[in-house]
């Protein structure tokens, strides 16, 4: 599946009908847009010497971060995880790409904890969202350890005392934010989600942060008519996957439905601080979706 062509496909059928609600620009030149992978570089040649102040700066004051030791939503949070975690970090990028609205980068880096146990440079895979105005707004880092360094980390944590185990099923949550939300029942869904949430939604290219972020899309979606089919859950601490299909108003009046989706929670306190749904579009899918791209809105 070719990520890119679902994400731009997926962003050209939210416009389908909104041109003409835009106001028409009268200016002669607009300021240039930043790169954004020109702007993701830069953030990790300025994090790679160590000035933590100045890596900070790169970052939107409603920025969110989600790496694999929690979830950092605001600059004061996001602040606390560059102080504690990248003192000594150093990314070495191995590839730049944009896939979609997001700066893909793969490479390798070295973290601190991860050298204390004799581990050296693991690989990463690295997603960013960077805005207009050249901030970053998402920042996903996912590591992944070989199998001997799996082994030196659990020998280097074999005396360590377990990681406490979450005071509410993540997992339960999360089947009970589906079983209410295919009610259509808007605000008992919504009092699933932390005051400080964060969601990542229309296949990475919609940032949302805070609550009140998320009802204002969720009321202009019309969610009571989406239908979620899970299939499977699974968990890692406080990070639920769920996998299965889901039913949305959008897409059922262009044919394409259901469709097969992969979406990311994390649980918090027995409520839903992140959430990153993500799409997958069959070939036949995609067609319908270019198709009502190319077909003018009916008025």
């Amino acid at each position: 599946m070719k990520t890119s062509s679902i994400q731009n496909s997926i962003l050209g059928l939210l416009v389908i009908g909104m041109i003409g609600c835009v106001p028409t620009q009268t200016t002669a030149q607009q300021p240039a847009t930043p790169d954004p992978i020109a702007v993701a570089q830069q953030y990790i040649q300025v994090l790679n010497t160590g000035n933590l102040d100045r890596a900070l700066a790169f970052y939107a004051d409603d920025a969110i971060v989600h790496t694999p030791v929690g979830l950092f939503i605001g600059r004061a949070q996001i602040a606390r995880w560059l102080a504690s975690e990248n003192q000594s970090t150093r990314v070495s990028p191995r590839d730049w790409k944009m896939q979609g609205a997001l700066v893909v980068s793969t490479g390798t880096v070295l973290l601190e904890r991860f050298v204390k146990a004799g581990v050296g440079a693991v690989e990463f895979r690295s997603e960013y969202l960077v805005d207009k105005s050249g901030k970053i707004r998402f920042f996903g880092p996912v590591l992944t350890l070989t199998p001997e360094q799996q082994q030196k980390m659990r020998e280097a944590q074999a005396g360590a005392p377990p990681a406490p185990a979450p005071s509410v099923n993540p997992i339960e949550v999360v089947k009970a934010y589906h079983e209410t939300a295919n009610t259509g029942d808007f605000e008992k869904t919504f009092a699933f989600f932390a005051d400080d949430s964060g969601a990542f939604v229309m296949n990475g290219t919609l940032l949302l942060s805070g609550k009140k972020q998320i009802a204002d899309l969720w009321l202009r979606e019309d969610v009571k008519t989406t239908r979620v089919m899970p299939r499977e859950y699974q968990a890692n601490g406080n990070l639920v996957i769920s996998m299965g299909m889901v039913s949305l108003e959008r897409f059922r009046r262009i044919g394409v439905d259901p469709i097969a989706y992969r979406a990311q929670f994390v649980v918090e306190n027995g409520k839903i601080r992140f959430f990153y749904p993500t799409l997958q579009f069959t070939p036949e899918q995609l067609e319908k979706i270019q198709a009502a791209q190319r077909t003018p809105a009916s008025r």
